[in-house]
């Protein structure tokens, strides 16, 4: 246990150099040895509310002052410049991209500031809304996380949105939304998966998965939620897109059917002749208590998954049925039995947990 001044501990850094630490209002920026827990240097600054390290660097976000960039050796002071004012006493957090800082500012957005200078690089605004059911007041970028030349921003009751950097600061393009269950306080990063705090709505843990560039890819952007029937039947020429976290009783697929996010099914799913199911995310479906209500794709129908797939009972392959694995990492989970009942078409790159396949 490490004492801290002010009333909370705001944020924390580690490093090989030693442990970093904001503490509030009135607060500090701290530096404690590393193997020791012993206060090492401090600087007293006002209404801190994120920590962050670059490049030998420690950067502290003042809500009223903006950043301050120390030595990591002994907090001598570098730099400081502004941000946008920010609601007091809301959690924010940084991070960093080629040598800009990106900074979750509330209302604002999102600001990215080049380092050296201090001048705003670029900005991101807050999703536009169009659900009356969204209170605008609760609409703010609280946090921002960066992996894989991807921005996810944690905005609130606007839930969490993903932009491009692939082409670099100056031309972001915005890839989808996720609406989160509850109130999107906070993400993170780490490795291939996204970690989510959602108020209410609990953690949610995400798995990134990269579309295949070279061949059919899912389009995860701006998909709406779905409000209907726990029974879901997409009819023959009613394509359908949803995401989000979804669950339903049982669904039935007749044509080209999208969801981008978690969506459980706990009886029968249905991929009938010209269906085809794009799911990217996790998708789990049936009971171990009764595995007859299978996970059926039939003749001259295809599932695309990019994420997991998780069957509980059984799945039957009727002849013609195709399953394509996009990109990389995918994976499939049969407790029950896999049915072929004929000549199926199985592509792309996955991990078969049980060898059902």
């Amino acid at each position: 246990m490490i004492d801290l001044s002010s009333y909370v501990a705001i944020d924390v850094f580690a490093s090989d150099k030693g442990i970093f630490s904001v503490s509030g209002d009135n607060g500090d920026l701290s530096k404690f040895n590393l193997y020791s827990n012993e206060l090492e240097y401090k600087v007293a600054l006002e209404d801190l509310r994120a920590i962050g390290g670059y490049k030998n660097q420690i950067f502290a976000l003042s809500g009223t002052n903006g950043l301050f960039i120390y030595n990591e050796n002994n907090l001598k002071l570098i730099n400081t410049f502004s941000t946008s004012n920010n609601i007091a006493e809301s959690k924010r957090t940084i991070d960093f991209f080629d040598n800009n800082v990106l900074v979750a500012e509330g209302k604002s957005g999102l600001g990215i500031y080049n380092i050296s200078s201090g001048n705003k690089s670029s900005s991101i605004s807050l999703p536009e809304i169009t659900d009356p059911n969204i209170d605008l007041n609760e609409v703010v970028t609280n946090s921002v996380t960066i992996t894989n030349n991807h921005v996810f921003m944690a905005n609130g009751a606007a839930g969490l949105t993903v932009h491009d950097l692939e082409n670099g600061i100056n031309d972001i393009t915005k890839t989808g939304t996720l609406d989160i269950d509850g109130s999107t306080n906070y993400v993170k990063s780490t490795n291939d998966y996204i970690l989510v705090a959602s108020g209410d709505g609990g953690l949610k843990i995400i798995k990134i998965i990269e579309s295949d560039k070279n061949g059919t890819s899912i389009s995860c952007t701006d998909l709406p939620t779905y409000k209907g029937s726990s029974w879901f039947n997409i009819n023959s020429n009613g394509p359908k897109s949803y995401g989000g976290s979804l669950s339903l009783n049982g669904l039935n697929i007749n044509d080209d059917f999208t969801f981008c996010g978690s969506l459980a099914i706990s009886k029968g799913l249905n991929i009938n002749s010209g269906g085809n199911f794009y799911m990217s995310g996790s998708l789990a479906q049936g009971s171990v208590y009764n595995k007859w209500n299978s996970f059926n794709i039939n003749n001259k129908a295809t599932l695309f998954i990019e994420g997991s797939l998780v069957v509980y009972g059984n799945m039957i392959l009727n002849d013609g049925a195709t399953i394509e694995f996009l990109g990389s990492g995918s994976s499939i989970t049969v407790y029950g039995d896999a049915i072929k009942n004929g000549s199926v078409t199985i592509k792309g790159d996955y991990t078969d947990t049980f060898n059902k396949l």
